[in-house]
């Protein structure tokens, strides 16, 4: 196995009241089955609890990785994009991939991707992975489609998870963007930057194998905070992704995508706003216009049309049962 660069992969991961967690991540990292081209950059985003301290206790037990590995400590609490970026800025790989620190990878997952990299000359690489629940996980099977203008559809209209966490992106990719992520912009941030990045990449390569294990039991993490703040910076990312294919001259060929776009990102919206807000965010994101969601799986369309009459107290009961359901069965 060979590559360019001397680093061939720079896995970036943001440190935050993860102390329950970051043994469990740390360990599948350093465990990794490649042994060489690989650095490990942890961000300290200016942890309260003891994340770091394990951390350092933890690589104290893997000697090899110590010169592979950094901590990059923030002067102050910046947040999650803020920290990605700081990741970025760092990074010295030939790829860029991202680890979540309260989700953990398998240990071949690295070695798997960049073997695929380097045999396909993808610019992205993606794989399948776990959703973890407190009593059982789920595979993802996401079965990306193998052309870059697809694997862009399919991305805006939500049949691909939009995460950075099991996709391998080429440096020179992120370099073709004005900007990066967004400080204060942590919820969907990913989804502020992935859809960018796959415009900008002209190949995509698909491991059909769950390498990822997606933690859903951390009830702190961003994804489960939600607050008048979160609902404007899930418009802020509609906002970059839109501009920034807006601005495109083969636009229309996305057309229909970037308007499912838009439906699903008022979904999302009308999850989180009060109700007495409901109107005018249906306004606002003109719901009359978008096209009928029939491409969303059963659930989801059940739920859109419930949001757009006002029923949120029902959606949420559904989803409570669709979730309770999935854990135990």
């Amino acid at each position: 196995m060979e590559s360019t660069s001397e680093i061939a992969i720079s896995v970036l991961i943001p440190v935050y009241g993860v102390e329950k967690y970051i043994e469990r991540c740390a360990r599948s990292l350093f465990e990794q089955t490649i042994r060489k081209g690989i650095e490990f950059i942890f961000i300290d985003d200016c942890t309260p609890d003891r994340s770091i301290e394990i951390l350092k206790d933890i690589l104290e037990q893997y000697p090899n990785r110590k010169s592979q590995t950094k901590i990059i400590n923030h002067k102050h609490n910046q947040g999650l994009a803020a920290s990605r970026n700081t990741g970025l800025e760092h990074a010295k790989g030939e790829y860029i991939i991202h680890c979540d620190s309260d989700d953990w990878v398998d240990t071949t997952m690295y070695k798997k991707m960049l073997e695929t990299a380097i045999n396909t000359k993808a610019d992205i690489i993606a794989c399948d992975f776990f959703s973890v629940f407190p009593k059982k996980r789920a595979t993802n099977t996401i079965n990306i489609s193998p052309t870059i203008s697809q694997f862009r559809s399919g991305l805006l209209e939500g049949r691909y998870h939009n995460g950075v966490w099991n996709k391998l992106i080429r440096r020179s990719v992120y370099d073709q963007l004005d900007f990066f992520w967004v400080q204060g912009l942590n919820m969907w941030e990913d989804v502020s930057i992935i859809n960018r990045l796959a415009y900008q990449a002209k190949s995509i390569a698909y491991i059909k194998e769950p390498l990822y294990f997606y933690n859903l039991t951390n009830v702190s993490s961003y994804t489960k905070n939600f607050s008048p703040q979160s609902i404007a910076q899930i418009d802020h990312a509609y906002s970059i992704v839109s501009n920034f294919y807006n601005s495109k001259v083969d636009n229309d060929q996305y057309a229909d995508s970037l308007a499912i776009f838009k439906q699903r990102t008022l979904m999302s919206i009308l999850r989180r706003v009060p109700a007495n807000k409901r109107k005018e965010w249906m306004d606002r994101y003109d719901y009359l216009s978008l096209p009928n969601p029939s491409y969303m799986p059963f659930f989801s369309r059940f739920s859109y049309n419930l949001y757009i009459r006002g029923h949120k107290n029902i959606v949420e009961f559904f989803t409570y049962l669709n979730k309770y359901l999935r854990n135990r069965l």
